[in-house]
């Protein structure tokens, strides 16, 4: 019966849309996402074709047909470098009886780059799903090879799970249009041995120049300075590879501290003015300098065939792990390698991660030249205490000299902090990140509907906590959830020390949600260029003799024929590149023209009745066509009826804008105590809470047609096509808010905590009660000394 009404319904909508035009697609996506379709694997389908026209949607549900389940399948992720990521999701994933089932990939860095490159050039439908590199998403996107993910995140069941994603991947997400699905955040660090630093009485390094001196102090000498030289322990773990681009992200860590100071929105990769490439200026120069000077404490070439291309890690990952090396720059979930599963126990026991260090000198725009740290300059600055020689360190690097400035590094004895202290600029980088999944748009629709059932698994909150929690996973923390006190069982359950993990979790939140994070634009074609260019020069400023300055001006004329004024689609660029670094301000495009107001039209069996002012569109021949015999016409009254109803239940067919009008209603929301919340709360809290917020009322606003006219802060003001429509808003959000899972500390506040409701019959039950029981008390100090609630 079920099967019978789905398609009498989709016989109705496909010719009523013939008779109107079409429906309008915001509208029509929420509602057929969310209706009831007959089993699961049907709806999946419906979702599967994206965000289609009412026309297309007759072909969408002509190929979910009710043997779309009986058809044999099989759905293959490319996990890319994800070794032992694949073992992992076959023990927690098992196919289940009657599921197509899932097979898992694992390829190098190279192998996967081409795989995602074919996909983007329309050349490759091996996969059904697939871990993105985030530098090709853009060209994927262009080319339209990865599927819409937006009607699959308004279903019910993702409602309250994309809330709580942290709210910096959302919006990368959003930017490159919904068509991915974060599985964990990789941020560069610093990684370092305590143990080391403690044998040389050494804090840990906060500036680049303090850094140097730290790996010269400690570079053959592990055990500290009295004891006996050991020519295998180095320094600074480093090592490029020819073809790995891993290292370009060590480049970038050092590139993104003198380059970007005012919060992403100023722009880093290019100046958000001119569309220029930021890479001929001092503050590329500095950069190159202090990674050839860091470099220099490297293990030699020869050990090259210990690194690893291809690890999630960076090259010297490996080494770092055996034990050879006291600092390295890696992404942060490479602490759960090393904290369970390095070969030396010294790297178990006592490796640390830390933020990047800063900038004491910072690019001037304007200039192109470095200027000392001011809070002006560098809001995003840290206070940190100045080490004896630091600043000769500094001035010698930044001379070009690498002998003097290896002479100048080797004549300041590194030593603990002095009275005095500098402001240096913190600037976090993502890198490799977001780790995200998505779906092959090139196969069939049923094929996309199967490999949305596997999404849907893979993407469980427990199966994250898995992967998130995994040593052998290169996926970190990137859920509220993850972060919080209360889950910290999951951590130290799966073999982590409590105090270190929650260092750990303490330094992932802040760089995640720091202010002056960078990251590669997620909307900008081309970015993988940019990559390959700072990958040549981090490799050539370590192997090669040639000077930063030659380096610098190979990378402009590389990136010239991407980027430059000639090039083809440099308007195009310029404008992803604004939208994704959110600079509105400089699109320098005309407003739209203020769209006229819908007709008013209303369905009546057999015809359609218009406004008096409103001249009749041409859709009669289309309809005429449809209408050639009494068969057809039964049919098609059959359809506008049908369609009248669904119009009337679910408020189809209305203009998202009610406009000016008597039946058009506004309602102004807010969240009652939230100064209070914001003052009494953690921010972690409030920014969880106040996603959840927004995320229900704005389902609710498309549930009931309403259109969200202004928001600010926790206030919404919505308008409705009548004051029916505002109420059922307005007792369904009521309702929903209700049932969303808000984080314990907002509940336990005096504002928020739960009131308890007892009937009067009730009333009575619980007096009797406590007179028969305890006779000596009141009923009255009875009820005021028991919970009701937990009376049931």
């Amino acid at each position: 019966m079920r099967l019978v009404a789905f398609w009498l319904t989709t016989v109705a909508l496909t010719v009523a849309s013939l008779a109107r035009g079409s429906f309008r697609e915001q509208e029509e996506t929420f509602e057929y996402t969310n209706a009831s379709f007959d089993g699961e694997l049907t709806k999946d389908c419906i979702l599967a074709g994206g965000r289609t026209s009412c026309v297309n949607f007759a072909k969408v549900t002509n190929e979910c047909g009710s043997d779309f389940a009986n058809t044999s399948y099989t759905v293959h992720f490319l996990l890319g470098p994800m070794y032992g990521t694949d073992a992992l999701l076959k023990d927690a994933l098992p196919t289940l009886l009657g599921e197509t089932p899932a097979l898992w990939y694992v390829q190098n860095r190279s192998q996967w780059d081409t795989s995602l490159l074919e996909l983007a050039r329309s050349r490759n439908a091996t996969y059904d799903g697939l871990i993105l590199d985030p530098a090709i998403v853009p060209e994927m996107v262009a080319s339209n090879a990865l599927l819409n993910l937006e009607p699959f995140l308004i279903t019910d069941q993702w409602a309250g799970y994309w809330p709580g994603i942290l709210s910096v991947l959302r919006w990368q997400v959003s930017i490159a249009q919904n068509v991915m699905i974060p599985l964990g955040a990789a941020a560069i660090v610093l990684h370092y041995r305590a143990d080391v630093l403690s044998n040389h009485s050494l804090p840990v390094p906060r500036t680049w120049e303090q850094l140097l001196l730290a790996v010269h102090a400690v570079h053959r000498r592990p055990a500290g300075p009295a004891a006996p030289e050991d020519p295998g322990f180095y320094g600074f773990c480093s090592m490029p590879s020819p073809g790995c681009h891993a290292s370009s992200y060590e480049l970038l860590a050092l590139w993104a501290s003198f380059i970007q100071t005012q919060g992403y929105e100023q722009g880093a990769f290019f100046d958000p003015g001119t569309f220029t490439p930021l890479l001929d200026n001092d503050g590329m120069r500095a950069a190159l300098l202090y990674y050839r000077q860091l470099a220099s404490y490297a293990p030699p070439r020869n050990l090259a065939s210990i690194s690893n291309c291809s690890s999630m890690y960076g090259t010297a990952a490996s080494l770092y792990e055996a034990g050879l090396c006291a600092f390295q720059l890696a992404p942060h979930p490479s602490y759960k390698r090393n904290a369970l599963l390095s070969p030396s126990a010294a790297v178990r026991q006592f490796s640390r991660v830390t933020w990047l260090p800063g900038a004491t000198s910072v690019m001037d725009r304007p200039t192109g030249r470095l200027v000392p740290c001011n809070p002006v300059i560098c809001p995003f600055g840290e206070t940190v205490p100045l080490w004896p020689g630091e600043g000769a360190v500094g001035a010698a690097v930044l001379s070009g000299d690498s002998n003097a400035a290896t002479a100048a590094v080797a004549t300041q004895a590194a030593a603990p902090p002095s009275s005095s202290y500098i402001l240096a600029n913190i600037a976090p980088v993502l890198g490799l990140s977001p780790l995200a999944l998505g779906i092959n748009n090139f196969t069939s629709l049923r094929q996309k509907a199967h490999s949305l059932r596997w999404l849907r698994r893979v993407t469980d909150p427990e199966i994250m906590w898995k992967l998130v929690v995994s040593p052998s996973t290169p996926l970190a923390p990137f859920r509220y959830e993850h972060f919080s006190a209360s889950n910290l069982n999951y951590w130290t359950d799966a073999g982590y020390a409590e105090a270190e993990v929650n260092d750990y979790l303490a330094l992932s939140y802040a760089v995640l949600t720091h202010g002056n994070l960078l990251s590669y634009p997620m909307m900008v074609q081309r970015i993988l260029q940019y990559r390959t260019a700072l990958y040549n020069a981090s490799y050539n400023v370590i192997t090669t003799r040639q000077s930063v300055e030659a380096i610098m001006k190979e990378m402009v004329a590389a990136l010239a024929t991407s980027f430059g004024p000639t090039s083809y689609g440099y308007a195009t660029l310029r404008l992803q590149y604004l939208i994704s670094i959110g600079r509105y301000d400089l699109l320098a495009l005309p407003l739209p023209p203020t769209p006229p107001s819908p007709p008013e039209v209303r369905y009546i069996v057999g015809h359609e009745a218009r406004s008096p002012d409103v001249t009749p569109q041409g859709a009669g021949a289309a309809v005429a066509g449809a209408i050639g015999s009494m068969a057809a016409a039964a049919l098609l009254a059959l359809a506008a009826f049908l369609y009248k109803r669904l119009m009337v239940e679910r408020g189809w067919g209305r203009s998202k804008d009610p406009g000016v009008g008597r039946e058009t209603t506004l309602v102004v929301t807010d969240m009652e105590g939230s100064t209070v919340l914001w003052e009494e709360l953690e921010a972690m809290v409030m920014d969880f809470a106040l996603n959840l917020h927004h995320e229900t009322i704005r389902r609710v606003i498309t549930q009931w047609s309403g259109y969200e006219s202004v928001t600010e802060g926790d206030s919404f003001t919505v308008a409705f096509h009548s004051a029916e429509a505002a109420v059922c808003f307005s007792l369904t959000v009521q309702s929903e808010l209700m049932e969303q899972p808000w984080p314990p500390a907002v509940l336990m506040h005096e504002a928020c905590k739960p009131v308890y409701v007892v009937g009067t019959k009730r009333l009575r039950q619980l007096a009797a009660k406590a007179a028969a029981v305890r006779p000596s008390i009141s009923p009255l100090q009875t009820l005021e000394t028991d919970a009701p609630g937990a009376s049931g």
